[in-house]
This record gives C-alpha cells, sequence and structure tokens, in this order.
C-alpha cells in the first residue's frame, strides 16, 4: 500500500441545544471521566440544559473536497 493525498476543508461544528433550540452546548469542565464513552459535560448558553458528549463542541470536522 502507498499513501495517497487528497484535498479537505476544515468545517467548523457547534451542537445547538434540543430543548430551547437557541443556545449553545460549551463544555463547563464538569468531565466524568468514569463515563466509557461521553465524559465531557456541556451546558447550554440560553437555557441551562446539561448534555454529556463524548468530544468537546465546538470542533472542527473535515470534508472530502471531492464528495
Amino acid at each position: 500500500m502507498m499513501e495517497q493525498t487528497f484535498e479537505v476543508q476544515p468545517c467548523g461544528v457547534k451542537y445547538i441545544c434540543d430543548t430551547c433550540g437557541e443556545g449553545e452546548l460549551l463544555p463547563n469542565g464538569k468531565n466524568d471521566w468514569s463515563a466509557e464513552q461521553k465524559p465531557f459535560e456541556h451546558e447550554c448558553t440560553e437555557c441551562g440544559q446539561k448534555k454529556m458528549f463524548s468530544e468537546k463542541y465546538p470542533l472542527v470536522r473535515y470534508k472530502n473536497v471531492d464528495e
């Protein structure tokens, strides 16, 4: 096998609150390292709703430019 390069485009991803539909869920620094898959607690900037994620939002993902 050999490596091949391809062009990618970075995309910012934020999580909008499922409860109020307006606020953004951001990490609040309360991590649960005993949780196997979702250790990062996030809190809504508008309504205060809390939710656990396996990643910290906002984050950057990459899209293949050719797709």
